[in-house]
């Protein structure tokens, strides 16, 4: 079931959210949903990076796994 929801964004926003959306061949509404999504919850950080890159990056996956568990802010 879907709710009609009404908002107003930024002029600029709006503007970069329509074209990114006709690049894409997609509508708005469309690019919305999925923006909420990543935000609100499909999982955890590392399943949705997973999602996002699947097929991406040709490395092993304890290469990855390595990457992804890696402290980038230690000053090691």
């Amino acid at each position: 079931m879907k709710r009609k929801v009404g908002t107003s964004l930024d002029a600029t926003l709006y503007e970069r959210a329509r074209a990114a959306a006709r690049r894409e061949g997609r509508s708005i509404n469309d690019l919305i949903e999925d923006g909420l999504r990543r935000v609100v919850g499909a999982g955890s950080a590392r399943a949705q990076t997973v999602r996002e890159t699947w097929a991406t990056y040709r490395v092993p996956g304890r290469v990855l796994d390595h990457a992804l568990r890696e402290d980038l802010y230690d000053p090691e």
